[in-house]
């Protein structure tokens, strides 16, 4: 029933990535199909694909996924901000338990995608309850533009090109109009912290731009994103240089592709009506 499925060229149902039948469905549907790369776009499947990865690669398929420790340090939040903190990277200061603090701070779920469970914490007692519970990572509330930097990294985990895209409004922590901006030092920084991280593909890195502080990380996505369609559009074309990296096309992957700054995305919603098989 999934509307994607509408607008994709073809589909096929597999096991759930968490079923232990999963990795030799995908490995038979890929062979199957003559499929020889495949991308993620969802958080929950990557550790399983990771897993994975070499049994894909022994039957001739590119599986465009980063190492379990590089998506341990993506997908525990608080993994990341210790990353950070270690590698000297900026990111909002964290509350610490025990430690006295100031509010409003922000509050997240270590694990989990989207702004689901994310809150504004306006006291110290909302925030003391949750310091003391180990789900959460609690930081200092910033009010500055926020942004989405795609990346794109080569197989081996060497970033090869940025674009910041400004979230100019957000709901749910969706982005609903998203603009490509000329901002080099988030992209600098992003490239960078992909580099070190060790991301495979595509990545999205969230920031601040903070007028007076300057860049402050938020979490890293190892994955495409829903809006990432607006950079693959302003030219980073991420689709075709993960095909030439999987068709061993190093070098013409790794060429600098021209960004059309200011190009702008707008999401809405759409109805789709027709008749489906009863399940």
């Amino acid at each position: 029933m999934s509307p994607a499925l509408d607008f994709c060229d073809g589909s096929l149902a597999l096991p759930p990535s968490e079923h232990e039948d999963f990795g030799a469905a995908l490995v038979a549907a890929c062979q199957d199909r003559g499929i020889g790369l495949v991308i993620p776009t969802r958080d929950g499947e990557l550790q399983t694909l990771a897993r994975i990865k070499e049994d894909l690669a022994a039957n001739g398929v590119t599986l465009v996924v980063s190492g379990t420790e590089t998506l341990r340090n993506c997908l525990d939040k608080r993994a990341f901000a210790d990353f950070c903190r270690r590698r000297g990277y900026p990111i909002p200061p964290l509350a610490d338990k025990g430690a006295s603090v100031e509010c409003p701070l922000f509050a997240r779920p270590r694990t989990g995608a989207g702004a689901r469970g994310a809150r504004r914490v306006e006291g110290p007692v909302g925030a003391a309850r949750l310091l003391k519970d180990n789900r959460w990572v609690v930081q200092e509330w910033i009010e500055a533009p926020e942004y989405t930097i795609d990346v794109i990294s080569d197989l081996t985990g060497t970033a090869l090109q940025g674009v910041a895209r400004r979230r100019v409004v957000v709901r749910g922590g969706e982005s609903q109009i998203s603009r490509v901006e000329h901002q080099p030092v988030l992209v600098d920084l992003a490239m960078k912290l992909c580099d070190e991280l060790g991301c495979v593909g595509p990545s999205l890195v969230q920031a601040f731009l903070c007028p007076t502080r300057g860049p402050l990380l938020i979490e890293v996505n190892a994955r495409l994103g829903g809006a990432s369609i607006l950079s693959i559009k302003a030219g980073l074309e991420t689709p075709r240089r993960l095909f030439q990296l999987a068709q061993g096309e190093a070098a013409e992957a790794a060429a600098p592709r021209e960004i059309a700054v200011g190009l702008t995305l707008r999401r809405y919603g759409a109805d789709l009506i027709g008749l489906t098989d009863e399940r």
